[in-house]
């Protein structure tokens, strides 16, 4: 995208990154639009190993369920017939436990996300300019979910060693 201006530039970025500024602000609409013609070739190409992809994220889904039983941590239990294990969600018991877990993990080299954090109700583009977003205050499991929920980092090139020792960390932080 070509502008006249730095600011039109600034918010055409903005609207392709679902309008974060930073990772936990969302300052405008935005959509997701960050796929070129390669990024989609390369999806195409990449469905041939779908099926060793979801196999093996089953397997580091599992491993993480192993290895963080027994901790404060609580997980999502599927019982749909057909998971494909893209993500890692879990639950923290407090806000302050899953900001540490975060923190914790970044320094370490791992990224991790603050799932659906923060609010829809909460962006402050969207606060006071209707009566609808008024209504965050009453959404509190929705707002328990986003403080404590984290997904760590689940993908095919991970190693075993990566996930025990993710587990590792969030265990010291629990």
């Amino acid at each position: 995208v070509i502008t006249k201006t730095k600011e039109l530039t600034h918010k055409c970025e903005l609207f392709r990154n679902f309008g974060f500024e930073s990772e936990e602000e969302i300052v405008s609409p935005g959509i997701n639009a960050k796929m070129s013609e390669f990024h989609a070739a390369m999806g195409l190409c990449n469905l041939k190993s779908i099926k060793k992809v979801i196999e093996k994220n089953k397997r580091f889904f599992d491993l993480y369920m192993r290895l963080l039983g027994g901790t404060n941590v609580k997980f999502q239990k599927p019982e749909i017939a057909r998971v494909v294990h893209t993500y890692m969600p879990v639950c923290f018991d407090s806000k302050a436990t899953r900001d540490k877990a975060h923190e914790y993990l970044m320094k370490s080299g791992y990224s991790s996300r603050k799932y659906f954090y923060p609010l829809t109700s909460d962006f402050e583009y969207l606060r006071g300019k209707s009566t609808k977003t008024k209504i965050g205050k009453e959404l509190i499991n929705a707002k328990n979910i986003s403080d404590t929920i984290l997904c760590l980092p689940l993908y095919p090139t991970m190693e075993k060693r990566d996930i025990e020792k993710i587990c590792k960390l969030v265990k010291e932080v629990c």
